[in-house]
């Protein structure tokens, strides 16, 4: 199929069904809009009459409602088609890599188009490859998919096209030149426990069933080296497919952590020795030890975890790896490990942790060391 997205003339897209009875050439609805359109009468000259629909500037069309915007399966079509014949509830759009243009609305600022972009991908650098690529994944990993296993596979066919452009072997979902700063990604709330089945090593943003995203900024450094990647492939005639397992061996640092993971953002969530960290600015400022010992901290789990305590100071025992130094305008950026039972001697990723353990608004720049005294290490995550 993708070879028949890519080289065909048009794909005409039926964005507005939501399945296959429902068809897509009923007429326009008036969508988005903030008040109530005021209808008026309208006579022609020539005997024909009609109405106007009034409504506030604000109507625009938003092409990531339509239902096939929800389908992780079609990403892979918007991306490669050349040109779409788009129909949607309030529009047709015609779409290529070119330009975008509307049957009515606004479309000047309607959506940047996926196709747009993907058209701009010739000539740039690898930072920035790696930034569109990130874009990609957001994007992707928002919608649904059926089945779990199927998350790499339906977004093989993009990664096959960034392949020759990146010019480094792809990783479960990662490029392999990158994954020092590509393993940074962060699950905003996560809504679904862990997938059921076996879809990716955890330190692939395809193990969680949410949707992920980077804060990549060219001023960001990472503060591990990558020392070896390696994909078992389901397939090994599909590098771009499902995997069955994978390892990173990386050298960095770890802090040992006590999280409480059922924490309110006003309590203490993440403790390292006699520093600790709670994400509520406002209330850390009110407290004894306040740039001293206790600082702004934010940790995001990676998915929902039903079978772990409910109770409120319930805690455990992490490893806190760091992944990315703090800059100028960024925090820490950290993963929490915990130890792979199956494996010994490995850990699995179960959460990001971000850090403000420097803060750049101050002069001079608050500067703690959490891992000042953690020794470089060779640590192994599947």
């Amino acid at each position: 199929m993708p070879e028949i997205y890519m080289y065909g003339a048009c794909t005409i897209s039926a964005s507005r069904a939501s399945t296959s009875e429902e068809g897509f050439l009923q007429g326009h609805a008036v969508d988005d809009i903030h008040h109530e359109p005021i209808s008026l009468h309208v006579n022609l000259p020539n005997g024909v009459t009609g109405s106007v629909n009034l409504s506030n500037p604000g109507s625009e069309y938003r092409y990531e409602k339509e239902p096939i915007h929800k389908r992780a399966w079609c990403y892979q079509e918007r991306i490669l088609s050349p040109r779409i014949i788009d129909f949607g509830h309030t529009q047709i759009q015609w779409i290529c890599k070119s330009k975008r243009h509307a049957d009515g609305g606004r479309a000047d600022r309607a959506a940047t188009t996926d196709a747009l972009i993907i058209g701009t991908l010739n000539g740039l650098s690898q930072r920035e490859l790696l930034n569109a690529w990130s874009n990609v994944v957001w994007k992707y990993t928002r919608r649904d998919i059926t089945f779990a296993g199927d998350k790499l596979l339906a977004i093989s066919a993009v990664a096959a096209y960034y392949a020759p452009l990146i010019a480094c072997d792809y990783v479960a979902g990662h490029w392999r030149d990158m994954l020092a700063l590509q393993l940074a990604w962060i699950v905003g709330q996560p809504k679904y426990p862990p997938p059921s089945v076996y879809v990716a090593p955890s330190w692939s943003w395809a193990s969680v069933s949410d949707s992920v995203y980077w804060d990549m900024l060219d001023e960001r450094v990472p503060a591990i080296e990558i020392l070896d990647c390696q994909v078992q492939l389901s397939r090994p005639s599909a590098p771009f497919g499902v995997v069955r397992e994978g390892v990173v061996k990386l050298r960095g640092q770890i802090c040992e952590m006590t999280w409480y993971f059922n924490r309110d953002n006003k309590q203490v969530q993440v403790e390292a020795g006699n520093i600790s960290f709670m994400a509520d600015r406002a209330t850390a400022e009110e407290l004894p030890g306040y740039k001293s010992t206790l600082f702004q901290g934010w940790v995001d789990r990676d998915a929902l975890r039903p079978d772990w305590s409910q109770h409120v100071d319930a805690s455990m025992e992490v490893s806190c790896l760091k992944l990315r130094e703090r800059s100028q305008k960024g925090d820490t950026l950290c993963i929490f490990l915990i130890p792979a039972l199956e494996t010994p001697g490995a850990f699995r990723r179960i959460a990001s942790f971000r850090m403000v353990d420097a803060l750049y608004r101050y002069d001079p720049p608050l500067k703690i060391g959490v891992f000042s005294d953690c020794p470089w290490r060779d640590i192994l995550i599947i």
